[in-house]
Order: C-alpha cells, then structure tokens, then sequence
C-alpha cells in the first residue's frame, strides 16, 4: 500500500473510488490506472510485492513483452 500511495495522490484516490463507486469508470481512468501501476516498477517487481509471488515466476523477455501490451 506504501508504494501505491507514493505514486498516486490522496485527492486522485479518492476521486478515482468515487467515480468506480458511480460506475463512472472510463477508457481514460483505465489509462491512468495503468500508468499508476507501472511507475511503481516493472512488472516483475510489482509481482515480487503480492504475497506468494516472486520475481522470477515472469522472465526478463516476458515482462519486456507483457509492459509493451499493457
């Protein structure tokens, strides 16, 4: 949680609840949700943070390959 509150305001959490609470969840909210997860790392690190996940369940190609779709 520590690293999602780095990367995201309070003010922009709270407006972002309010609008999936609404059922107000658009294309542009989905963007900066996924721009919000990958400035907190890349996708082996954001892996390593759930617990009983590691770094090495994705390969170096396939998290150059799964950041370039997302």
């Amino acid at each position: 949680m520590s690293k999602v509150q780095e990367t995201m305001s309070s003010k922009k959490q709270q407006k972002m609840m309010e609008n999936i609470k609404g059922g107000k969840f658009t294309l542009r909210d989905m963007r900066d949700q996924f721009t919000q997860v990958l400035s907190m790392g890349n996708i082996g690190q954001l892996a390593s943070m759930i617990p009983g996940l590691n770094s090495n369940l994705i390969t170096k190609d396939k998290e150059k390959e799964s950041t370039a779709k997302i």
